[in-house]
């Protein structure tokens, strides 16, 4: 299973930041990229 960078970024959006909001509407994500190479047994 491939995953993208939209993908990601979803994931990353339900990461609630302690002072409010979420790590990609506090703009903490920004150099964010993804390898197309295999990353099957990271993703568990």
């Amino acid at each position: 299973m491939a995953v993208d960078r939209d993908q990601v970024m979803r994931v990353l959006a339900g990461v609630a930041h302690p002072g409010g909001g979420d790590l990609v509407g506090r703009d903490l994500i920004r150099a964010l990229s993804v390898d197309a190479g295999d990353c099957g047994p990271c993703l568990g």
